[in-house]
C-alpha cells in the first residue's frame, strides 16, 4: 500500500508486531452490536404518536419554569450592576460615618426616650399589683370558708380605677417620645373558666420576672406563659442571626446614602414644577431602591432579630410571619406579613368588637383606622411633616382589598394575578410614592435646596 494510501485513512495502522489479535468471539460480537444498531434505525418510522399540547400552553400539565426564573435573576443582576456603575460614575462614593449630621442634642434625647421607654412596662406592673390584691383577699377568704370565688364590688372598682391607669399610661407612652421628638423645640379581668392552657395561673403571674420577660419576648400580645423551644440555646445559630443584622443594616445604609438619597433630592424640581412624567420616572427608579431596602429591613427585623431574641429566651412560637410574598390580594397580605401585629390587633381590637356585636366590616375599619394613625404618627413625627399621606395610604387598604378579594376567589389563592396586584400597588406604587411625599414635605417645612 502506498504512503499517499496510508495518508488518506482516518488512523495510521500500528505495526503488525504491536498489534493484538483479535478473538474470534469478539469479532462477531462487533460486527453484530453494528448491524443491529443500523436495522434499529428506520427512516419512516413514527415520531408523532400521542395528542399533546404545547409546553406553554394550559392544557399542558404543569412544567418547571426555573430557566426562565434563573434568566430572570441574571437580567436583574445585569440591571443592577449597570445602576451601581452609573450611580458611581454620576455621584462617586457618599457613604459617610453613621450620624455625622446628627446634633448631639438629638443622641441625648434619644437616650432619655428610650431609657424611659420600660417605665411603660413597670408602672403597668405597679398597677396590676395594685389590682391583685383584693382578688388574693377574696381567693383567701373563699379558701378560708370552702366557697367560690365571686367579683366582689370592692374587685370591680379596683379594676375599673386600674383601666383608667392603664390607658394613661398608655397615652404618656405614646405623647412622651412624640413630644420629644418635636421638641415643642385594658381593664384587668378574671377569666370564669377556671381550666387555663398556661403552665402559669392568674394572679400567679403578676411578677417582675414576668412583666420583664414579656418586655423582650417577640410579641405583643401578653400571656401568663408561652410555649418554649425544646432545644437548647444554639450559639451557631445565635451568630448567624447576629451577622445576618450587621449585614443587612449595612447594606441598608449603603443603599440609602448611595442610591435613595440622589434620586429623591433629583426629585424636588419635578415636585415644583409638577412634571408628571420627571416624577413617574422618579417614583420608578426609587421603586428598586425602596423595595431592595424595605425586604432587606423585613428579613433583619422579623425573620434575624426575632429570633435572635427567641433563642436568648427559649421563645418556641417562632411565626412571626408566612409566606406573605405569595399573597393573591392585600387582605391576605396584612394577615401574613407582621404577625405579631396582627395577632395584637385581632385580639384587643377587632374580636372585643365583633364580640359585641359591631359588624366585622365596622370591626375591620376600626382596625385600619388605629392602624393608620400609628403607621402616621411613626412616619409623620420623626419627618416632622404630619401629612396623612400614611394615613391615607393605608385607608386606601380597604378599597384595594375589596377590589381585590373577589379577583382572588375568582382566580384561586395566590393566584398570579392578584399576587402581581399585591407587588404593584403596594411594593413599586405606594411605598415609594409615600416616601418621596415625605421627603419633599421635609425639603419644604426645612428649605432644604436640591444638590
Amino acid at each position: 500500500m502506498s504512503s499517499n494510501a496510508l495518508s488518506n485513512g482516518h488512523q495510521t495502522l500500528p505495526p503488525t508486531s504491536d498489534r493484538k489479535p483479535e478473538s474470534a468471539e469478539s469479532s462477531k460480537a462487533t460486527v453484530k452490536k453494528k448491524t443491529s444498531s443500523r436495522k434499529s434505525y428506520r427512516h419512516t418510522t413514527a415520531v408523532h404518536t400521542t395528542v399533546a399540547a404545547s409546553v406553554l400552553s394550559k392544557e399542558a400539565p404543569p412544567a418547571s419554569y426555573r430557566g426562565f426564573m434563573n434568566l430572570a435573576m441574571l437580567i436583574l443582576a445585569a440591571s443592577n450592576v449597570r445602576l451601581i456603575i452609573e450611580n458611581y460614575l454620576k455621584y462617586g462614593f457618599l457613604m459617610s460615618r453613621p450620624g455625622t449630621f446628627v446634633p448631639p442634642s438629638d443622641y441625648i434625647l434619644f437616650s432619655i426616650t428610650f431609657i424611659a421607654l420600660p417605665f411603660n412596662l413597670f408602672f403597668a406592673y405597679l398597677i396590676e399589683k395594685m389590682a391583685v390584691k383584693p382578688f388574693l383577699a377574696e381567693l383567701k377568704r373563699v379558701k378560708a370558708q370552702d366557697q367560690q370565688p365571686t367579683l366582689t364590688p370592692k374587685i370591680l372598682s379596683v379594676n375599673r380605677r386600674a383601666g383608667i391607669l392603664h390607658i394613661i399610661n398608655i397615652t404618656i407612652t405614646i405623647l412622651y417620645p412624640t413630644l420629644i421628638d418635636l421638641r415643642l423645640n385594658q381593664v384587668s379581668s378574671q377569666d370564669k373558666n377556671l381550666e387555663s392552657p398556661y403552665t402559669v395561673a392568674y394572679p400567679n403571674n403578676i411578677t417582675f420576672g414576668d412583666i420583664l420577660y414579656f418586655w423582650f419576648a417577640p410579641t405583643l400580645c401578653y400571656q401568663p406563659s408561652y410555649p418554649r423551644a425544646s432545644q437548647k440555646f444554639r450559639l451557631g445559630f445565635f451568630l448567624k442571626r447576629v451577622g445576618e443584622i450587621l449585614i443587612a443594616c449595612t447594606m441598608m445604609y449603603f443603599l440609602i446614602e448611595q442610591y435613595a438619597n440622589p434620586t429623591l433630592k433629583n426629585s424636588v424640581r419635578a415636585m415644583d414644577e409638577l412634571a408628571l412624567v420627571n416624577i413617574v420616572e422618579r417614583l420608578l427608579k426609587l421603586s428598586t431602591t425602596s423595595l431592595l431596602i424595605w425586604l432587606l429591613m423585613f428579613y433583619a427585623f422579623f425573620h434575624s432579630y426575632m429570633n435572635v431574641l427567641s433563642e436568648v429566651l427559649e421563645f418556641g412560637d417562632r411565626t412571626f410571619y408566612l409566606d406573605w410574598w405569595n399573597s393573591g390580594s392585600l387582605e391576605t397580605y396584612w394577615r401574613l406579613w407582621n404577625r405579631p401585629v396582627y395577632h395584637w390587633f385581632k385580639r384587643h381590637v377587632y374580636l372585643p368588637l365583633v364580640g359585641q356585636g359591631v359588624p366585622p366590616m365596622v370591626a375591620t375599619l376600626t382596625v385600619f383606622t388605629i392602624s393608620a394613625a400609628l403607621h402616621e404618627l411613626m412616619v409623620g413625627v420623626p419627618t416632622h411633616a404630619i401629612m396623612g399621606y400614611a394615613f391615607g395610604g393605608m385607608m386606601a387598604q380597604i378599597p384595594l382589598i375589596t377590589l381585590s378579594k373577589p379577583l382572588e376567589k375568582w382566580r384561586g389563592k395566590g393566584s398570579t394575578l392578584g399576587n402581581v396586584l399585591f407587588w404593584v400597588s403596594f411594593c413599586l406604587v405606594g411605598q415609594p410614592a409615600c416616601v418621596l411625599l415625605y421627603y419633599y414635605q421635609w425639603v419644604i417645612t426645612h428649605r432644604v435646596e436640591p444638590a
